[in-house]
């Protein structure tokens, strides 16, 4: 099946000796197509996988809409939870493409395009998660755009964060370099 180990995570050793390998698969019906996009190290020496995933719609047009979807693994990469930002918010969802950790170890923040369904505009944002994956704040960097996405930062220092986003219309893209104070 298609839907089977679509998203799998392998640690090898020095000599390129695979020491384990594990395989995500969500057990959500409404959950589908998921596509990886980055992984980092946690503080608890796990592993944070961002993603993107189709989700069911069952509120308003039984569609599926692009979700955001992480995945944190134990430091043997066991699953120990999974998120889907905006999983019962039909006119909200989005592609997440990088996250990184603050200085503090406190908390994820993911680079993402903020899709708003009922308007047709995609926002270049960022989503705060703690360390459970519980979503602190969605940050839209502009708005108003039909094309628009955020898709890496990182800490050059303890409390800024340069990005890189894109937003503008069908006729024109407009780059930016961003930098964000938390």
């Amino acid at each position: 099946s298609y839907q089977i180990d679509r998203i799998c995570l392998a640690r090898l050793d020095g000599d390129g000796l695979l020491l384990w390998k594990q395989c995500y698969n969500s057990s959500d019906p409404k959950l589908m197509n998921e596509d990886f996009r980055d992984v980092i190290k946690t503080p608890d020496k796990g592993f944070l996988i961002t993603a993107t995933c189709d989700y069911l719609d069952t509120i308003s047009t039984n569609s599926y809409w692009p979700k955001q979807y992480y995945i944190k693994t134990d430091s043997l990469g066991s699953m120990e939870w999974e998120k889907v930002v905006f999983s019962n918010d039909y006119l909200s969802g989005g592609d997440a493409w990088t996250t990184t950790l603050d200085a503090d170890s406190n908390y994820y923040y993911s680079s993402v395009s903020h899709y708003y369904f009922e308007t047709n505009f995609s926002s270049p944002a960022l989503i705060k998660l703690d360390l459970y994956g519980n979503v602190v704040d969605v940050y839209d960097i502009v708005s108003g755009y039909i094309n628009g996405g955020l898709t890496h930062s990182k800490f050059i220092n303890d409390s800024t964060l340069a990005s890189i986003c894109a937003y503008g219309d069908n006729q024109e893209e407009i780059v930016t370099l961003a930098a964000l104070i938390d």
